[in-house]
């Protein structure tokens, strides 16, 4: 597997955290920064062969996290210079193209998250072996910034959007996508140029969890792999990080 983590951007609501270092760079309670619990979470997993950090707002910092890490051998850096103006789907554009299409595992996850490592071993156990997964947790009270699944009769991911649901309870986002098998991969990476091409008609940067309504709708199933809500969090202001720095360590 190959992950595409997504780190460009500043994290404006983390406040003075952020005045010095990008937002996966801010430290919890416990010494270690985000993305060296969820960096070490990840390089864990035996399947996992390459972490590729799409960075920018300061990404000077991304080449001394680089440099610092144990599994630097298997650490990629893109410097997304363009984050402010092109957004988060330019970011996985970018990251999925440095992927070989012989690749047959691709997962995009966001920068300020953690999975725990039970929660990444039933990914692992669940991912379908050729298809398309989204991580998610059944809540019953979404939070206004949740990305809310949009499923149908036969369970099929349709669409991953922040407006919420009628519907109580719900599934909502872990922010973890991946694809299965060369094909599925390749798949991806158009969904993911569509997705791209449709902001810029638009002329608005999209939300990378548009990616999921272009690959349902090629016709390509998406299965929803479910995790604890506990089981993984992730880190939107400081007032996480004050709350629940304390939950996840390595």
């Amino acid at each position: 597997m190959h992950i595409v983590l997504l780190a460009a951007g500043r994290g404006s609501r983390m406040g003075a955290r952020t005045s010095d270092r990008p937002k996966p760079l801010v430290e919890l309670s416990s010494g270690c920064t985000i993305v060296d619990v969820a960096s070490g979470i990840y390089m864990q997993q035996n399947n996992v062969e390459r972490l590729i950090i799409v960075g920018g707002y300061m990404f000077e910092k991304w080449q001394a996290f680089k440099e610092a890490s144990p599994y630097s051998d298997r650490i990629t850096l893109i410097n997304n210079k363009d984050y402010a103006q092109f957004g988060p789907m330019y970011s996985v554009a970018l990251g999925v193209a440095e992927i070989a299409s012989s690749v047959g595992s691709i997962a995009i996850t966001n920068g300020d998250t953690i999975i725990k490592k039970g929660a990444m071993a039933r990914i692992q156990a669940c991912a379908p072996k050729n298809g398309f997964y989204i991580c998610a947790s059944r809540v019953t009270n979404p939070d206004p910034d949740d990305v809310v699944l949009t499923i149908d009769a036969d369970s099929r991911v349709l669409a991953a959007t922040k407006q919420l649901s009628p519907l109580n309870p719900v599934l909502v986002s872990a922010g973890f996508i991946g694809a299965t098998g060369e094909e599925n991969c390749a798949k991806l990476k158009l969904a993911v140029l569509g997705a791209l091409m449709n902001g810029a008609a638009s002329n608005q940067s999209q939300p990378w969890h548009g990616i999921v309504r272009k690959i349902a709708e090629g016709g390509n199933r998406i299965e929803a792999i479910e995790i604890d809500r506990l089981d993984w969090r992730e880190f939107d202001d400081e007032h996480e990080v004050i709350r629940h720095g304390a939950d996840i360590t390595l």
